[in-house]
C-alpha cells in the first residue's frame, strides 16, 4: 500500500503532467509537425518525470513539429491515467497494511524472530545489567517502573515481530496485525537487575493466525550458533533449552515452552544466563 509520502509525490507529479499537456495542447493550437515517428520517445521523455519544467525543454522542439497535434495529446492523457491509476493505493486484502494491536506498537519497525533474538542476548551476561536494558531497542515499553507480583520483578513492553517475513494476526473489527509481549524479569532480588529475558504471542482461539513458531524459528538467524541440552515437560509444558553462541557475545540459555489444545497453542521463548541450566533442565 503506498505511503501518503508516496501518494502526495505521485498525485504531485499527476498535476505536473497534466499542466505541461496542457501547456503542449496551448502551444500547438495553431499546427506543428511531427518530424519522425523515432523522435517522439525522446522527445515525450520529460513527460515521464512530471516535470513542469519539461516545458521549457520541448519549447525548442516544438517549431519541427507541424502535424500530428493530436498524437502528442492522446499520449498526454494516456500518461496521465497511469500515473493517475499508481497514485491510488491497492483495494487487494492481501497487500493492503493491517493496524497494529495493541495501538501504541503501530510505530515500531518489525523484526525478524530469529535476528531479534540474537539482537537481545546480553552481550556481557545478565551480571550487572540493569532494569534500562534495551531501553534503545525496538519495544515499546508499557510498564511505568518496574511490576511487583508474587515473587517476580518485571519489566514488560511491546514488539513487531516477523517469523520468515510472515506476521501474526487477530480478528477484531478487522483483520490486525498483533504484537508480541516482551519482558524482563527476575524472581531473585531486583536490585541484581534482570535474569531473564521473555517472549510471548497470544494464539488461542479461531480469531488468532501466524502465531505458531518453532525454536527453530527463533535460531535461524547466521549469527547463532546453537545446541540442544534437554528437553523435558516441566509444569506440563513441553520444554526445549539450547545452549546459543551469539556471535560477538556471551553464551546464553534459549528455553522454548509450549503445550496445546482444542482452544488454541501456548508458547513463550525465554533467554536465561548459563547458570540457569540445572534449574532448567531438572524435571519438575
Amino acid at each position: 500500500m503506498p505511503s501518503p509520502v508516496g501518494a502526495g509525490r505521485a498525485a504531485a507529479g499527476v498535476t505536473s503532467i497534466a499542466a505541461a499537456c496542457a501547456a503542449l495542447r496551448a502551444y500547438t493550437q495553431g499546427g506543428i509537425s511531427w518530424r519522425q515517428d523515432r523522435e517522439g520517445p525522446q522527445l515525450l521523455r520529460p513527460l515521464y518525470t512530471g516535470d513542469i519544467r519539461a516545458v521549457r525543454i520541448w519549447r525548442s522542439h516544438l517549431m519541427l513539429m507541424r502535424r500530428n497535434t493530436s498524437i502528442l495529446v492522446s499520449l498526454c492523457l494516456l500518461l496521465v491515467q497511469v500515473q493517475r491509476a499508481a497514485a491510488q493505493p491497492s483495494a487487494s486484502p492481501m497487500t493492503a497494511d493491517l493496524a497494529v494491536f495493541p495501538r501504541r506498537a503501530a510505530h515500531l519497525l518489525p523484526v525478524e524472530l530469529a535476528e531479534f533474538v540474537a539482537d537481545v542476548v546480553p552481550t556481557h551476561g545478565f551480571d550487572g545489567l540493569t532494569w534500562d536494558y534495551l531501553l534503545d531497542g525496538p519495544i515499546e515499553w508499557i510498564t511505568d517502573g518496574l511490576d511487583y507480583r508474587a515473587g517476580r520483578t518485571s519489566r514488560g513492553g511491546l514488539v513487531r515481530i516477523r517469523i520468515q517475513g510472515k506476521r501474526a494476526t487477530v480478528l477484531r473489527e478487522r483483520r490486525e496485525e498483533e504484537a508480541w509481549a516482551v519482558d524482563i524479569s527476575t524472581t531473585g532480588n531486583p536490585n541484581r537487575g534482570p535474569k531473564a529475558i521473555a517472549l510471548t504471542v497470544e494464539c488461542f482461539g479461531a480469531a488468532f493466525e501466524g502465531c505458531i513458531f518453532s525454536p527453530s524459528d527463533a535460531l535461524a538467524s547466521p549469527r547463532t550458533r546453537h545446541k540442544l541440552l534437554c528437553t523435558g515437560r516441566p509444569l506440563s509444558l513441553d520444554a526445549e533449552v539450547y545452549e546459543i553462541n551469539v556471535s560477538n557475545k556471551a553464551p546464553a540459555l534459549l528455553a522454548y515452552f509450549s503445550s496445546g489444545g482444542s482452544g488454541g497453542v501456548f508458547q513463550r521463548l525465554e533467554i536465561h544466563p548459563v547458570e540457569d541450566r540445572q534449574s532448567l533442565c531438572s524435571p519438575q
